[in-house]
């Protein structure tokens, strides 16, 4: 069923109102009705009920028609205004219109006001949609707005030519070029150093005609240009779009000054810390304690680590972990314990040479306080063991020799006894 349309009828003449709603009826409009003829009223009408139209005349006892929609249009209204009057003469008509009324019928020609009222209902609607699609277009460039200027990133439009058309407050700050130096500008000769400009600005061409270019579609790094002819390092992000039959682009650029920084520093650290690792003349690596593969090793290693081998590969030449029988396994110690353990194990050199070893562990915990890496590293006692075991056979010799000795001395001392013994008995015999 169509919508019954409610219309406000200012006239202080009830037979002309009655004449309008007949003229609306014939004209086969679905409508309820009242009408007013005071101020008062009219202003009150607006403030109670939702009106769909409004017919006015325009001669009235305490004001006129255009004096009524002046303060009809003060309530923001947006609803069709339409002047039904006795006679107007072409000023004050033309005078109405350009205030904004929707139409004006005069009272001799009602026959005109069904179409009059559904023309200005479909332009009033259509005034709506299109009032609603700006506020949806303001609010769209306010929220872009809004995301444009408090981006940390800069956010650079361009058209097809590489000319400036959006630089937001980042870009400002980024590069020291407010908007209004920086709009129109070739983006390359702006902010990219000398050096770099031809391959961009053929890379602009190619770019103008297709849309694609090897930057498009992907974050690289670069070195940008700022106004006080500093060079430094960002980040760019290049997407493109076609507007008009043009393609356009937007690069957000992050300035990736702090990070390069702190990746130098990180290097010439790792550098110095590898320096450290490979001057260790001992055996240095790092266990992954759940899979015992190493993952880092230095140059006392170099001729037998390689990636994904095990530690029991690496220095046992075995094909599976310590079973405890020969060799204590110190990642599964470290890890039952949580504390640094060490043994003495048989490893195997470059050539193949078994070689005694003190092993010594260390654990490496994460945030939860679990064993995720076992630092080791051991010392070559094999010449120590071997003076160890010369040194037991030396000290074995001087016991043995020893208890000769002193078997010896003993001996001795008995015989000596004995001859003495023998010599009195002699004498004793001599005497007799």
């Amino acid at each position: 069923m169509e919508k019954e349309l409610k219309i406000l009828i200012l006239e202080d003449n009830p037979d002309d109102a009655e004449l309008m709603t007949l003229s609306l009826k014939k004209g086969g409009i679905n409508f309820s009705w009242k009408r007013v003829e005071t101020k008062d009223a009219f202003l009150r009408e607006f403030g109670e009920t939702k009106w769909d139209v409004v017919l006015s005349d325009y001669t009235l006892p305490q004001f006129t028609g255009l004096e009524a929609f002046k303060l009809f249009r003060e309530y923001g209204k947006h609803i069709p205004y339409i002047l039904v009057t006795g006679s107007l003469n072409e000023e004050t008509a033309v005078e109405c219109m350009r205030e904004g009324m929707d139409d004006y019928i005069l009272k001799q020609s009602l026959k005109r006001l069904p179409s009059a009222l559904m023309n200005a209902l479909e332009k009033k609607e259509a005034e709506k949609e299109r009032r609603i699609a700006l506020e949806k277009l303001k609010a769209s460039e306010e929220r872009l707005r809004v995301i444009t200027e408090t981006a940390q990133d800069a956010i650079i439009y361009i058209q097809e030519k590489g000319d400036i058309h959006l630089w937001n407050k980042r870009a400002e700050e980024m590069f020291g070029y407010v908007f209004d130096e920086a709009a129109g500008k070739n983006i390359h000769k702006l902010i990219l150093p000398e050096r770099f400009r031809r391959d961009a600005g053929e890379g602009m061409k190619a770019f103008s005609k297709t849309g694609e270019g090897p930057l498009v579609g992907k974050t690289i790094e670069c070195i940008a240009l700022r106004g006080d002819g500093s060079e430094f390092p960002v980040e760019v992000s290049i997407s493109s779009v076609k507007v008009n039959g043009k393609w356009h682009a937007t690069g957000i650029v992050r300035d990736i000054s702090e990070r390069k920084n702190s990746e130098e520093k990180i290097r010439k650290q790792g550098d110095f810390l590898r320096t450290v690792f490979d001057s260790i003349t001992h055996p240095f690596y790092v266990i992954d304690s759940h899979n015992f593969t190493v993952k880092m090793a230095n140059a006392a290693l170099k001729d037998k680590f390689e990636e994904g081998v095990t530690c029991y590969e690496l220095t046992h030449n075995r094909k599976s972990p310590c079973d405890g029988k020969d060799h204590l396994c110190l990642l599964e110690e470290v890890k039952e314990t949580k504390k640094p353990a060490m043994a003495e194990h048989t490893h195997f050199d470059a050539e193949g040479n078994a070689v005694v070893v003190e092993a010594y562990s260390h654990p490496v915990f994460d945030d939860k306080g679990e064993v995720i890496q076992i630092i080791e590293y051991t010392i070559d006692i094999t010449e120590r063991k071997k003076m160890e075991e010369k040194l037991k056979q030396n000290i074995d010799e001087l016991e043995r020799f020893n208890r000769l000795m002193v078997g010896r001395e003993l001996k001795m001392g008995e015989l000596k006894k004995e001859n003495e013994r023998l010599r009195r008995a002699m004498e004793r015999l001599s005497g007799a």
